[in-house]
């Protein structure tokens, strides 16, 4: 019989096992409130914005995701083709959630002329050539602002399969290996920049290089297939303390006021090693914290964000366009004060909308269901 590893827990053994575990919705609800809030700016922003170091809220989205997808798909590895179909359903729905957002952006800016002027810069070139960018943002080889991170989801989600397969027949180790030899290789170049820039230099594919990110991806995704060596590493406390001291010395450098290039460390688009690093300490304690946390511990609305992480990131990339003649005139007439307000403001219309909807349904459709059993009887 096959083996099956993963990272356990001391309040609820194996979290690729069990069921839903809701420390994980909520840790990734929170991750998306982070998002929310970094992207529009305020006081808030001081206590969200890579705070703990050299580490940002989409560096646990990522990791998390290959986490989950382990979890999720894992159980379909004595059936490839399910397997297949299942990762490619959920990477096609984010590819759709992606390409809604992203067309209807521009025809909301030709329908509505004050958008239209607000947006000509962070909706460009699609002011002068409209239809070749309709086409590269099919094939996601154009990606405007806060329109990066679906597609990068959809990608290392069609990886998932055949990353799964390797895992099991070449083991954990080998599998990053070869994914950290890619991230060396991301650090020089960015294949689907390269690709998309040949049709303009105008183009690209958003902030965040495939060939690097991948590697928190895979990380994420072997510790959720085989986390046993983490877990013999954890219980060792002179590698607990080291891994505490480094994640300090990460914390009060990038708070110091040393003279160095902050604006330049605090850049992710290639994940250099020092965000690397500073992401796999600050993971190794924040594992450890959590076989303190009972598996069935939960922040109700945060984790009801996490459960629908996908439908709130994509309305809230809509709200933010919506919202950006706005947040100009009070960024300029209230400063940090005002978009604070304007931030908690977007938050809500990102996340209520989308609670109210999936109440309403639940709502109807057990109403349908009573109906029907009145009927039956």
């Amino acid at each position: 019989m096959r083996r099956q590893l993963s990272v356990a827990g001391r309040h609820g053994g194996s979290l690729l096992t069990m069921e839903r575990d809701r420390r994980i919705d909520t840790i990734r609800g929170l991750l998306v409130a982070i998002m929310i809030i970094d992207h529009v700016g305020g006081y808030l922003k001081l206590a969200t914005e890579q705070t703990l170091g050299y580490v940002s809220a989409a560096e646990g989205f990522v990791f998390l995701s290959g986490f989950v997808c382990a979890r999720a798909y894992g159980r379909y590895l004595d059936n490839t083709r399910q397997l297949l179909t299942k990762t490619f359903r959920r990477s096609f729905l984010i590819y759709r959630y992606h390409i809604a957002v992203a067309l209807l952006l521009p025809l909301l800016a030709l329908l509505i002329p004050p958008y239209q002027r607000s947006w000509m810069e962070l909706l460009h070139p699609y002011d002068v050539a409209p239809l070749k960018t309709v086409l590269l943002d099919l094939v996601l080889l154009h990606q405007g602002d806060y329109l990066d991170i679906l597609p990068l989801y959809a990608w290392l989600l069609l990886l998932c399969p055949a990353l799964l397969l390797l895992v099991r027949r070449v083991g954990a180790v080998s599998v990053l290996a070869v994914s950290f030899g890619f991230w060396v290789a991301g650090q020089f170049v960015d294949p689907m920049q390269l690709i998309a820039s040949s049709f303009g230099a105008q183009y690209g594919t958003g902030f965040f290089n495939l060939i690097s990110w991948q590697f928190l991806f895979t990380l994420g995704l072997c510790l959720g297939t085989s986390g046993q060596w983490l877990d013999r590493l954890c219980a060792n406390k002179m590698v607990l303390a080291t891994v505490a001291v480094c994640c300090l010395v990460f914390f009060a450098f990038r708070h110091s006021d040393l003279a160095v290039n902050h604006s330049l460390l605090v850049d992710r688009s290639k994940l250099p090693i020092h965000r690397l690093l500073n992401f796999c300490f600050l993971m190794v304690l924040l594992r450890q914290m959590l076989q303190n946390v009972p598996r069935d511990f939960f922040v109700p609305y945060v984790e009801y964000i996490g459960r629908h992480s996908l439908q709130i990131f994509s309305l809230h990339v809509l709200v933010i366009y919506l919202f950006r003649p706005v947040a100009w005139r009070v960024d300029a007439m209230f400063d940090e004060a005002g978009l604070t307000a304007l931030s908690l403001v977007i938050f809500a219309l990102s996340t209520l909308p989308v609670y109210v909807y999936n109440r309403y349904r639940q709502t109807s459709f057990l109403l349908f269901r009573q109906g029907l059993d009145s009927g039956l009887r």
